[in-house]
């Protein structure tokens, strides 16, 4: 259980749509946020069998100079078991917020502060797609800008297999998208793209590289991407 108080300077991307501009400026925002996690992992840094899960469900209201009013809800499990010489994680996200009392005549993004949206693309989040470059046309990505979402699905499957020593191979699917509002999503939405990886696991967590594919690729979007990072990515 938590509570924040957060003033947020937004740096402004160069050639802003003048329709975003105000979303990207100063937010103040208190909040109470209570959570739970569940963690069995034989080892958080590098864990290969148990399971993680978590829940939050942060609400945001008027207080001092805060204005904003909502409600965050955030929970995900992730299960590694070894399996065929190797092991397998599978992991699921889940997000929704409500805008408590906002303005009708804005869409339901819009109405949440910037930095407290949803955003997906990504080294731990969907690897065939730049960071936080996955989303709706028109919904959460505008004149090729990534705005952020009200709701998030993302699917993780992965399998690693041992090559030599500290050294793994790891073959994945990620899966997933962002909305606008809950009452957008759409499984037809749902974007998937596999990869491959390197990883060296060090004591202190694995050095990845991974390599995904969008094999379909809209306009303006990369067919593939290379991730070089540290740490689990789900």
């Amino acid at each position: 259980f938590r509570y924040e108080y957060e003033i947020i300077q937004q740096n402004l991307p160069p050639d802003l749509p003048p329709v975003i501009d105000d979303e990207f400026q100063e937010s103040k925002v208190a909040s109470i946020t209570p959570s739970i996690e569940w963690d069995t992992r034989d080892n958080p840094l590098a864990p290969r069998r148990g399971v993680f899960a978590s829940a939050s469900l942060q609400y945001a209201f008027p207080a001092f100079e805060a204005d904003s009013h909502f409600l965050k809800f955030q929970t995900g499990a992730t299960v590694y078991r070894p399996i065929w010489r190797g092991f397998g994680a599978a992991g699921l996200r889940l997000g929704v917020i409500d805008p408590i009392g906002g303005d009708p005549n804005l869409a339901a993004n819009f109405q949440i502060p910037f930095a407290y949206r949803f955003f997906a693309g990504g080294r731990t989040t969907h690897r065939a797609f730049d960071t936080d470059r996955l989303g709706i046309p028109g919904q959460t990505i505008i004149n090729d800008i990534a705005v952020g979402g009200n709701a998030l699905i993302l699917l993780n499957l992965e399998y690693q297999r041992r090559i030599a020593g500290q050294l793994y191979a790891a073959i994945f699917i990620d899966a997933g998208n962002v909305w606008a509002s809950p009452s957008k999503v759409s499984l037809g939405d749902i974007r998937w793209g596999p990869g491959i990886g390197l990883n060296y696991v060090t004591p202190a967590g694995p050095l990845r590289a991974e390599y995904g594919w969008n094999f379909d690729a809209e306009p303006g979007e990369d067919g593939h991407q290379l991730f070089v990072s540290f740490g689990v990515p789900f």
